[in-house]
């Protein structure tokens, strides 16, 4: 029996017998682990202006907006297969540019 399959009549067990003792699923998985749920603002497909300053912007929005943590991912048109190229490495400084405006934007708001 595969994992997939273990950890899904699993899932169903704990669910069953969770809906059994009316009681949420997580009490019967050890109680609860948090109070709050850490989330990041993935700005990476918003952000249609991928200059250093477009990148930036949505950074400083996704802050405005209350997030702590921002994914992006800024190193547009490199792949594994193409890193000596001229073109990939010119693509690798504007990523980094990318990222160094984004931290810039927003300081210390995010970690």
């Amino acid at each position: 029996m595969s994992n997939a399959i273990r950890s899904a009549i699993r899932q169903a067990y704990v669910d069953a017998r969770a809906r059994e003792q009316g009681v949420p699923a997580f009490v019967l998985l050890g109680g609860k682990r948090r109070d709050r749920v850490p989330l990041y603002a993935n700005v990476n497909r918003a952000t249609v202006d991928r200059s250093p300053g477009g990148c930036a912007r949505s950074a400083r929005a996704a802050v405005q907006r209350g997030f702590t943590a921002i994914k992006i991912a800024p190193f547009d048109g490199v792949t594994p297969d193409a890193l000596d190229r001229l073109e990939t490495r010119r693509a690798i400084e504007a990523g980094i540019d990318r990222v160094e405006a984004m931290r810039e934007a927003v300081g210390r708001a995010c970690a």
